[in-house]
C-alpha cells in the first residue's frame, strides 16, 4: 500500500469517526432533552396536584362551613333563626316563608342564597345592617380556650366542666389528651340528643341509662387492653367504675318497672343517632 492509499484510508476513517461522533452527539441530545422534558412534565404535573389539593382544600373548607352553622336573616339583614343543620356556618338570606329547624335544602329551592354566593348591592344590602350580628354569633360560637382541660385529671371531656364556645354551647372540637376520653365525647353527644344535662342525669334519668352502660363498656374496655399505658388503662377503668355505681340505682329502679329494659333500649336508640366518639 503506498503513501497515497494510506492518506485516503486514513482520510475515510477520520470522516467515519467524525460522522460517528455527529451520530452519538445527536443521541445524547436528544436523550437530554427527553430528560428535560420528563422534568418538566413533572413539574408540570406536580403543580396540578398542588393545585387540585388547594382547590379541594377550600371545597371541603366552604362545605363544612355551610353545613356547620347556617342562621337565617332577610334580605335586609333581620335574623329570624337556624334552620335544621343548626348553629355553625355560613349565613342563608331567604325572605320566604321561615320557622326555626325549617329545612334547609327547601330553604335554598326556595330562593334562599348562602351568602358567600351574593354578590353586587345582594350582598352590601344584607351587610349594611346584618354583618355585625353574623359576626357576633360565628363569635358565640367559637371555642372558650379556658373551657379546656377543666375536668378531673386535667382532662377536657370527663366530667361535667367540658369544653364551651363562647356562646355556652358544648364543643367537641378539642382533641382528647389521652384515649380514655373518648368514649366521654359519644357519652355526651348522646346525653345532648336526650337533652339531659349534669348531675341529675346522671344519678335520675333512667333514658341514659343506654348512654351510661355504652360509655362503661367502652372505658373498661381499654382498662383491660394491656398493650395501653398503664396510666390510661387506671383513667379508664376510674371513669368506667365510677359512673357505673352512679347509674346503678336507676338502673335498677327501671328495670323493675314494667317494660323497663324495652324502654331503655328506645331512649339508648334515640340517644345514638349520629353519634361517634370523634371530636369535630
Amino acid at each position: 500500500m503506498n503513501n497515497l492509499e494510506n492518506l485516503k484510508l486514513r482520510h475515510d476513517l477520520k470522516k467515519i469517526s467524525n460522522n460517528t461522533k455527529k451520530v452519538v452527539n445527536e443521541i445524547v441530545l436528544q436523550q437530554n432533552n427527553n430528560f428535560i422534558d420528563i422534568d418538566v412534565q413533572k413539574k408540570i404535573k406536580a403543580k396540578k396536584n398542588i393545585i387540585f389539593k388547594r382547590n379541594l382544600k377550600l371545597t371541603k373548607a366552604k362545605s363544612e362551613l355551610r353545613n356547620f352553622f347556617n342562621p337565617i336573616y332577610t334580605s335586609e339583614g333581620d335574623f329570624r333563626g337556624y334552620d335544621s343543620e343548626g348553629k355553625g356556618g355560613d349565613a342563608i338570606i331567604y325572605d320566604g316563608k321561615f320557622v326555626t329547624g325549617a329545612n334547609q335544602k327547601q330553604i335554598l329551592d326556595n330562593g334562599g342564597e348562602f351568602l358567600s354566593d351574593l354578590s353586587g348591592l345582594k350582598r352590601w344590602k344584607f351587610m349594611d345592617s346584618g354583618w355585625g350580628h353574623f359576626q357576633m354569633e360565628k363569635m358565640n360560637n367559637q371555642l372558650n380556650p379556658y373551657s379546656v382541660n377543666q375536668n378531673a385529671l386535667g382532662l377536657s371531656y370527663p366530667g361535667g366542666n367540658n369544653p364551651k364556645t363562647y356562646g355556652n354551647d358544648a364543643d367537641y372540637s378539642v382533641i382528647p389528651e389521652d384515649l380514655s376520653e373518648y368514649p366521654a365525647i359519644g357519652h355526651d353527644r348522646r346525653y345532648d340528643n336526650l337533652g339531659i344535662e349534669g348531675a341529675s342525669g346522671l344519678f335520675k334519668d333512667p333514658r341514659a341509662i343506654g348512654a351510661d352502660y355504652i360509655f362503661i363498656k367502652e372505658e373498661l374496655t381499654i382498662a383491660l387492653n394491656p398493650y395501653l399505658p398503664i396510666k390510661t388503662r387506671v383513667f379508664a377503668g376510674g371513669f368506667g367504675v365510677v359512673l357505673g355505681f352512679c347509674a346503678l340505682p336507676k338502673t335498677i329502679k327501671a328495670l323493675i318497672e314494667p317494660n323497663g329494659l324495652e324502654k331503655i333500649k328506645e331512649n339508648f336508640e334515640i340517644s345514638n343517632r349520629g353519634v361517634s366518639n370523634k371530636p369535630n
